[in-house]
C-alpha cells in the first residue's frame, strides 16, 4: 500500500500501514539526497519489502520530501534539505581539502532538523512506535540530516542508516555523540565517490567507532550511490527487529 500524505510539516510517501488500527512493529524513515525528487527512495522500500515476507505486514516505510524546491534557484531540479554551494564543494574536491565542509554547520540544517522532528513526533503518535522501533537514515544530504537529528536527540533509534554520507558539524557532533553510546550504525560509501570523497566517510565512521557505537561499515568499489549490500543489510536489520 503506497500513499502520499502530509506528516507534520513534510509531504511524505508512505509504503505500508499508517493507521492506528493496524500499527506497524517497525518504522523505517529514509531521507533523499540533494537534488532528488521526494519519491527518490520509494523504490527501495518496495524492493526491500517485496524481498522480505516476514516484514511486509509489520514494517512501514516513510520517505519525506525535502522542503526546498530547487527549480527556483536556477539550473537545478528536485528538492533539498538545505542549499549547497556546489562551486565551493567542487573547489574542495579539486584540492582534496574538506576541513571546511566537516567543521561547517550548513545554513538551513537546523530548520530542516526541526521539521523532521515534528514529522517524527506525529509518526510516533499515530503508529504508537517509539525510538527503539525506528530505523532512520538516508542518502547523501539525507544521511547528514538524519545523523544530525539523531545526535541532537536524547534517544537512540534501533539503527541509523548512512548511505554515502559524510562528517559535518564536527564540533557539535563530537559533543553530542557522547550521549549515544551503543548507537547502531549501518554506513556504506563508494571508494571512488566523486561527490563526497571516501575520506569524509572514514572520518564519519571513526567518529562513531571512537565513541562506542556499533558501526557496520560497507566499503564498495563504486561512486555516489547505494550498493546492493546496503539494501541487504537494511533488510536484515528489519527482519531481526520484527522476529
Amino acid at each position: 500500500m503506497k500513499k502520499n500524505m502530509k506528516i507534520g510539516p513534510l509531504d511524505c510517501t508512505v509504503v505500508g500501514s499508517f493507521e492506528e488500527e493496524t500499527k506497524p512493529k517497525l518504522v523505517v524513515l529514509l531521507c533523499h539526497g540533494f537534488g532528488a525528487g521526494g519519491d527518490d527512495l520509494v523504490p527501495i522500500a518496495e524492493e526491500v519489502l517485496g524481498a522480505s515476507e516476514s516484514c511486509r505486514d509489520k514494517v512501514t516505510f516513510i520517505m519525506p520530501a525535502a522542503p526546498l524546491a530547487l527549480d527556483s534557484f536556477g539550473g537545478f531540479e528536485g528538492r533539498a534539505w538545505w542549499l549547497i554551494n556546489m562551486q565551493k564543494l567542487a573547489e574542495m574536491t579539486g584540492t582534496n581539502d574538506f576541513k571546511e565542509l566537516q567543521s561547517a554547520v550548513p545554513p538551513g540544517i537546523i530548520e530542516a532538523r526541526e521539521m523532521l522532528n515534528e514529522t517524527l513526533i506525529e509518526i510516533f503518535s499515530t503508529t504508537g512506535c517509539s525510538w527503539n522501533q525506528l530505523i532512520i537514515g538516508g542518502f547523501s544530504q539525507g544521511a547528514m540530516l538524519t545523523a544530525d537529528t539523531v545526535l541532537n536527540s536524547t534517544e537512540n533509534p534501533l539503527a541509523l542508516i548512512q548511505w554515502s554520507g559524510t562528517l559535518i558539524c564536527e564540533d557539535q557532533w563530537k559533543e553530542k555523540i557522547t550521549a549515544h553510546k551503543g548507537l547502531r550504525v549501518l554506513q556504506s560509501h563508494g571508494a571512488i565517490d566523486p561527490v563526497l570523497p571516501f575520506s569524509g566517510a572514514e572520518s564519519l565512521r571513526d567518529l562513531f567507532a571512537n565513541h562506542e557505537c556499533d558501526v557496520n561499515f560497507l566499503e564498495f568499489h563504486g561512486v555516489h550511490t547505494i550498493p546492493m549490500d546496503g539494501l541487504k543489510c537494511l533488510k536484515e536489520l528489519m527482519e531481526e527487529a520484527v522476529s
